[in-house]
């Protein structure tokens, strides 16, 4: 429960390989690359819902709610 494993921890190593392989063989006058210029984070859509189908899903809930 203490080491950071997972998907992100995974994905922070891949970019560091990356920076460390760039940065190795890059030409020596260019500047060094940082691991956050390597393979940006996901975020997953955000889907658009229609806001009368949040009033009425909204709706329906307080009812089961007061009704319950």
């Amino acid at each position: 429960m203490i080491e950071p494993f997972g998907q992100h921890r995974t994905d922070d190593g891949a970019r560091g390989i990356m920076a460390l392989l760039y940065n190795a063989n890059r030409p020596a006058k260019s500047e060094a690359a940082e691991p956050s210029e390597f393979m940006p984070v996901w975020k997953p859509p955000v889907p658009k819902e229609d806001p009368q189908v949040a009033i009425e899903r909204a709706r329906a809930w307080f009812e089961r709610q007061a009704n319950g």
